[in-house]
């Protein structure tokens, strides 16, 4: 509040709005705490975290291509294959 008064000490109206912001994002603040906060501490624990992390957009692109994904079991015998049948060139 001091600091607000020091550099408010022409009593500049065009501050006005600022304050409105100000109110709004307290009430959001205590929405958040009222409302979200709660519901957020009882859904972290290890498991959210280790899915969250699971299913991370650039760790899944890693394992949505690889024979970790079901659908794709045939890949690593595949590769296998043909690692093993490879000719050398020249």
């Amino acid at each position: 509040e001091e600091v607000a008064e020091h550099f408010n000490r022409f009593e500049r109206v065009d501050e006005a709005p600022f304050e409105a912001v100000e109110r709004i994002s307290e009430l959001n603040q205590r929405a958040y705490e009222f409302f979200v906060q709660p519901f957020v501490q009882a859904m972290s624990n290890e498991t959210t975290a280790t899915l969250l992390r699971t299913f991370h957009p650039l760790r899944a692109q890693r394992w949505a291509f690889s024979d970790l994904n079901p659908w794709f079991a045939w890949l690593g015998p595949a590769a296998d294959a043909v690692r093993a049948n490879r000719h050398g060139e020249g």
